[in-house]
């Protein structure tokens, strides 16, 4: 009988947000399991086998580490998109996301003209500073991070320097 480990204790083991874990999970097509857990008050919980502990822990391995060691993830992505270019060249949207091509099909419901300046590889934690670093006084807040700008490859410069800057 294999050993069941539940998703807690993956993503403490692995070092993960649970709920990159579990999209990861989802993504090997790796099975689950429910488990009773006495942490959790006796409630069924999911949980992951030997097998499926030794491929997430190979997973992990293959992926790169940036320069402070810490693991960035391939598709750990912080976007700069123009929302609606036909309208104004001006209005962007900054962000981080696992998936960048599902969030560009949920937006393409509301802006189906939405298009990528640039992405970079991002751990999460990065994306308020980066925001709030690269946003000026001169840029109007339009939503959430949803911005008016002055020079979109002034905006690109700054953030180019900024990711410089975080991976020394």
């Amino acid at each position: 009988m294999s050993n069941l480990y539940t998703f807690s204790q993956v993503a403490d083991r692995l070092n993960m947000d649970k709920g990159n874990l579990h999209r990861l999970i989802t993504k090997l097509k790796l099975s689950t399991y429910g488990l009773r857990d006495k942490q959790a008050n006796n409630q069924i919980v999911k949980a992951i086998d030997d097998a499926g502990l030794q491929t997430l822990t190979s997973y992990r391995d293959d992926i790169p580490k940036s320069s402070n060691n810490e693991n960035v993830s391939i598709e750990s992505i912080f976007y700069l998109i123009l929302i609606a270019p036909d309208l104004s060249e001006y209005r962007v949207k900054l962000g981080f996301t696992t998936n960048l091509e599902q969030r560009l099909t949920s937006y393409k419901t509301i802006c189906p003209n939405v298009k990528v300046v640039k992405t970079w590889e991002c751990n999460k934690e990065w994306e308020k500073a980066i925001i709030d670093m690269a946003i000026t006084n001169k840029d109007k807040i339009i939503g959430e991070e949803v911005f008016d700008v002055n020079d979109v490859a002034l905006l690109v410069d700054r953030i180019d320097n900024i990711f410089a800057m975080l991976n020394e």
